[in-house]
């Protein structure tokens, strides 16, 4: 009895306790409560010299870590009133030109307050000059359009094998995106975005004043357009240039006509200078790889869900035994029965994606002199490139050649000239530009991944020279589910090009305010595509039109162009400035192309379309074009 009345005893004084720390806890956080209570405040706030009040001036209340809770600003008289959410906040004043001011409440509803001017000392002042660009006419500066510039600084660090990788993402409303990721595909070029879907968008691209030859036919489709009839637009060496100017809006039609209306890219190239012999040598290398691929089944799965598939249709009926001994039954790949005769051939664990990539390893090397005296200046470049793809069997080389001559004739005249040339040698897959076969990735990504890529001996060894090519699978025929490791390296795909380029220039300073500039330009473009796409490359029927496939397409284009330009600005004064611009230019070109193409050769060492063999086709075409044009414009 008395052990129950001490247990009992003991409860009373723990509940006695717990009461007693929870009404301290409720006291306490009442009081807490009470001491953030919100309060309401007001006053002016004006200038602590004049005495005038400041309109417009931030009154905000904030946390012991400054960060700002609720405010206000005042009005035209200085006043201003707002809820303060805690009065033990402080609030702050703040304007621009004056001194912050933090005042705490402390109790005070009313706070009037006189802000000081602040005053900055600086130590030092640095002014900056940078040079002025010109378009050949104007500054740069004083033209009524947008302009982008972008310097050849800002260029050196860039891993890129050409201008248009190099400018990608650098300059605002320029669009620069990849064709695709093959070495020489090239880039689109958007200015203001694209502003058609069935015409042309890319830009005029004018290299030391004198427009590009970057035409593009007038029926070239572009909606159907593949990787290659767009290619590298600008011959020019990325370590050749000096600056790139971008004219993005419509004005820029005022100095280049139609020709400009999807904008200008403007590249100037390095000259020589006034100095002794500068030697200079780049050297970058780039490694690229592709991310990782999409998940695909194995061959065991594959195998495995197409039998699932053959038990659905054949409403709940397996794949029986006997089906595997017919030697035409498209679904025997799938049976795997080691008694089959072709069970190697359909019994692998092929990753097709996997064995059409590879690490690709690049370079580029150039090497440039500049330099020259009082009368002549020099600047010449040398530029090669190897840039290997990350598909088998693609890749480009490049070889860039530029000299550059300004010889003063007297103090007056001055003679200029430019010498360039592009060698490009490219090698693709062979359904790159092409409807003949479908592409190469797609049919990666669709091929039966128990299928073997090479052929097996009667010993069951794989012989890794000879690829695997059925005429027929349960996929299709080969036209359309063909071995792309097979095609990738029999195919042959290759597109020798050569531009080049002289232009001569003669300045002539008739007078300080009146200048006379004569240039002729000559450019050649010569380029040579062959094909061939052996039997083995994809098998199938000998009798179809793709077996032992050789073509040779050859495309050249001259142009000669002129521009005489009479340039006059008379000296105004400081306050007005005016330049009256005149230019008389011609255009002569002439585009001869020659293709032929056969099939069903007698043996695949014929690769050339010529000889005893059957023509599918056979095809010559000559154009010529002419264009002369008179235009004069006054800037004030």
């Amino acid at each position: 009895m008395v052990k129950h009345t001490i247990t009992k005893d003991f409860g009373m004084k723990k509940l006695f306790k717990i009461t007693t720390v929870i009404t301290l806890l409720l006291v306490c956080g009442l009081s807490h409560i009470v001491a953030q209570e919100s309060v309401i405040i007001k006053g002016q706030v004006i200038d602590g010299v004049t005495k005038e009040p400041l309109p417009g001036v931030n009154v905000v209340e904030i946390d012991t870590r400054e960060r700002f809770l609720s405010g206000t600003v005042t009005d035209m008289n200085g006043n201003y009133v707002f809820q303060v959410g805690n009065s033990e906040n402080p609030i702050q004043f703040s304007y621009i030109g004056y001194d912050k001011v933090t005042k705490q409440l402390d109790g005070q509803t009313t706070i009037n307050i006189e802000m000081k001017s602040g005053a900055l000392e600086i130590n030092e002042v640095t002014i900056a000059a940078s040079k002025m660009s010109n378009d050949g006419i104007i500054s740069i500066r004083d033209q009524a359009t947008a302009v982008g510039r972008l310097e050849f600084d800002e260029l050196q660090s860039v891993m890129g094998t050409s201008v248009e990788e190099m400018m990608q993402g650098r300059i605002a409303g320029v669009d620069i995106t990849s064709i695709s990721g093959d070495p020489g595909a090239g880039l689109n070029i958007r200015i203001r975005g694209t502003a058609t879907l069935n015409a042309k968008n890319t830009p005029l691209i004018v290299v030391n004043g004198i427009p590009y030859n970057t035409e593009i036919e007038e029926d070239f489709d572009f909606a159907g357009a593949d990787v290659e009839k767009f290619g590298s637009m600008i011959d020019v060496a990325p370590e050749d240039i000096e600056s790139i100017e971008v004219l993005k809006d419509a004005a820029s039609t005022a100095i280049w006509g139609s020709k400009a209306a999807n904008g200008v890219l403007m590249i100037k190239t390095k000259r020589g200078i006034k100095s002794k012999p500068i030697f200079e040598y780049t050297f970058k290398h780039t490694v690229g790889w592709e991310p990782e691929s999409l998940p695909m089944l194995k061959g065991g799965q594959y195998a495995s869900l197409i039998q699932q598939m053959h038990y659905n249709v054949e409403r709940n009926e397996f794949y029986a035994l006997a089906d595997a001994n017919e030697k035409d039954n498209l679904y025997n790949p799938f049976f795997y029965d080691p008694a089959w005769e072709n069970y190697n051939y359909y019994s692998q664990e092929t990753n097709w994606i996997d064995e059409l990539t590879k690490v690709s390893n690049s370079q580029q090397h150039v090497f440039s002199v500049r330099g020259g005296g009082d009368k002549s200046r020099y600047n010449m470049s040398a530029g090669y490139s190897n840039e290997d793809g990350t598909t088998i069997n693609n890749g480009l080389t490049k070889l860039t050649l530029r000299s550059s001559l300004d010889y003063d004739l007297s103090t007056k005249l001055r003679f200029l000239t430019d010498v360039l040339y592009t060698r490009y040698d490219q090698h693709n897959t062979y359904d790159t530009e092409t409807n003949q076969v479908s592409g190469l990735r797609s049919v990666a990504y669709t091929r039966m991944p128990n299928m073997s890529i090479y052929e097996f001996d009667s010993f069951g060894n794989m012989l890794t020279d000879e690829y695997f090519t059925p005429q027929e699978t349960l996929q299709g025929t080969v036209q359309n589910i063909y071995n792309p490791i097979a095609l990738a390296n029999l195919g042959i795909n290759e597109q020798l090009k050569n531009n080049a380029r002289a232009a001569f220039t003669l300045k002539y300073q008739v007078l300080d305010d009146l200048s006379l500039q004569s240039t002729i330009t000559m450019d050649m473009f010569d380029s040579r595509r062959h094909r061939f796409l052996p039997y083995d490359a994809i098998g199938g029927d000998y009798d179809n039109g793709l077996t032992n496939y050789a073509s040779d397409e050859f495309n050249k284009k001259t142009a000669i162009y002129t521009f005489n330009k009479a340039i006059y600005t008379p000296d105004l004064g400081d306050v007005h400035s005016l330049t009256i611009f005149g230019q008389v230019d011609t255009e002569k070109s002439t585009t001869r192309y020659q293709g032929q193409a056969t099939n069903k050769s007698a043996s695949e060492a014929f690769e050339n379309p010529v000889g005893d063999k059957n023509i599918v086709s056979l095809s010559e075409n000559y154009s010529e074009f002419r264009s002369a044009g008179l235009f004069a414009m006054a800037y004030y």
